[in-house]
């Protein structure tokens, strides 16, 4: 079946595109033309009045002005964009980021890397939308294993699957941060290499740092190469791309480190809502008294902004909900079911707990969990996971 997608071919040198075109048409891309730019170097790709849906550039040795010729351009009037080369150059993929280019592919292309991309544009586009900051939502554990990753992975996940929202999910573990491997991706690049290039970046170009997962949700992280360390990293550009990511998405899901300075501080006084995640255990209540202490007296955060929630309910265990209730100052926390076998098995696959089974308790949960903190309302009810899920108990989650 053919794809409606319009796609431009861009080269300076005849006949340097037609595999790419041969590889196009043969997935079902029949909508393809073609643009042979002058040797000078200085031709603009296109004009500003004809921009085309896609373009794919196959560069030259002139790639710098091919892609200055992009990124002059204003934000609106840049096309979505791929640019192949022969060689891959640190100096061409971070201009080829700034210009809004999903990728930086290098001959001979893979063609299932490019059926991916490609789906990515001929997904269709939300609606546009007044571009405000977006809600943040951060996640934190009150000690270490708690599941704040989990959870926090898994909110953006109802958010952009369920709930048909633009959805950032970030993980602010710069050194060894794991949040990737809850959804299976492997990025090539993320934070380390987004802060290196912040001068030149605005909200078209950060998308080019992201890493999509089928589900909708873009993941920034700082990539899984145990070989990438973070090291001197200001605080003052962390919180500066945290602005700039603010404007590209609607909702921003950040999962925190366990402790507070100068960039975690900046997050939180930023958040729509902050999210603790504990269990039930002596330990987990001490820690959790010391944070909402902390978040309460020192940073000022208002109780609607802060959510207490029990990973791993259960009933029986011999600290109590009244428990954490008296001691926390807590008028309704959330609790997320307790499965170990399914969260195992969530977290080993790296599917989401609705991709795996909607109508476990635990995936059930999280959905209450995300309507509670992104506040919007739950959907109609109707047959199968949501019918379900109104039998569910729904707590209000909030501080008090």
């Amino acid at each position: 079946m053919a794809n409606k997608l319009i796609i431009l071919l861009v080269s300076k040198k005849a006949g340097s595109v037609d595999a790419l075109e041969n590889m196009l048409r043969g997935i079902g891309y029949d909508l393809v033309e073609h643009k042979l730019l002058a040797q000078n170097g200085k031709e603009h790709i296109f004009t500003a009045q004809k921009t085309p849906e896609t373009i794919i550039v196959r560069v030259s040795e002139h790639w710098h002005e091919e892609l200055e010729s992009i990124s002059a351009m204003d934000i609106g009037q840049r096309p979505a964009l791929i640019v192949v080369s022969d060689i891959s150059d640190a100096e061409m993929l971070r201009l080829a980021l700034h210009s809004g280019a999903l990728d930086l592919l290098t001959l001979p292309l893979i063609k299932d890397e490019l059926i991916k991309l490609l789906g990515r544009l001929g997904a269709p586009k939300p609606v546009a939308e007044p571009r405000e900051q977006s809600r943040v939502i951060s996640f934190m554990n009150t000690h270490g294993g708690c599941g704040s990753s989990f959870l926090a992975m898994n909110t953006a996940h109802v958010l952009a699957s369920k709930f048909q929202r633009r959805v950032a999910l970030m993980d602010l573990e710069l050194q060894f941060g794991t949040l990737p491997f809850y959804l299976d991706i492997y990025p090539k690049r993320g934070i380390s290499q987004a802060l290196e290039n912040l001068d030149t970046i605005d909200e078209v170009a950060i998308k080019g740092y992201f890493t999509s997962h089928a589900s909708g949700v873009d993941v920034l992280s700082n990539g899984v190469d145990p070989g990438v360390i973070c090291k001197d990293i200001s605080p003052e550009k962390v919180t500066e791309l945290i602005k700039i990511v603010r404007r590209a998405y609607e909702f921003l899901i950040i999962d925190m480190p366990r402790h507070l300075e100068p960039m975690t501080k900046f997050t939180i006084m930023n958040s729509s809502h902050v999210v603790l995640v504990m269990q039930q255990s002596v330990i987990s209540m001490a820690c959790a008294s010391k944070i909402l202490n902390c978040l309460r007296h020192e940073m000022g955060l208002s109780e609607n902004q802060l959510f207490l929630v029990i990973n791993r309910y259960d009933p029986k265990a011999s600290v109590s909900i009244e428990d954490i209730k008296d001691t926390l100052k807590i008028t309704d926390p959330l609790t997320i079911a307790s499965d170990y076998d399914f969260v195992s098995e969530c977290v080993n696959s790296g599917t989401p707990a609705l991709t795996l089974n909607a109508n476990n308790e635990v995936s059930r949960s999280i959905f209450n969990l995300t309507s509670r903190v992104s506040d919007i309302p739950m959907p109609e009810l109707g047959g199968g996971f949501l019918k379900k899920l109104a039998s569910y108990v729904v707590v209000n989650g909030r501080a008090g």
